[in-house]
């Protein structure tokens, strides 16, 4: 017998972003690497890639997110580069350090 939609639910779980923010992403990896297992969004419109290893990652993450990033709104040409690349959002700080991506 197939669960009906009353019985069915969606289980996702929980990442917090370095802003405080809560996202809820799907337990199923979509992938993995050497350095990153990474998974959709809820609403698969980011994935989200947590680190394996994380010591020493932080302010190189903050430096790549903020500093060097080309495609953030107040940097010249923002427009062009977010043409060309899927530059991480986020820095997620819970459960694992990761960083957050717009899927294109």
């Amino acid at each position: 017998m197939w669960p009906t939609k009353k019985t069915m639910s969606v289980v996702t779980l929980k990442a917090q972003l370095e802003d405080g923010r809560i996202i809820e992403y799907n337990p199923e990896m979509i992938g993995e690497g050497t350095m990153k297992k990474v998974y959709f969004s809820k609403d698969r419109e980011f994935v989200l890639c947590f680190y394996k290893a994380d010591t020493f990652r932080l302010l190189r993450l903050q430096k790549i997110i903020n500093e060097f990033n080309p495609t953030r709104n107040d940097k010249k040409n923002a427009d062009y580069w977010n043409r060309l690349f899927c530059w991480p959002r986020n820095i997620i700080i819970k459960p694992k350090l990761g960083v957050m991506t717009q899927c294109h």
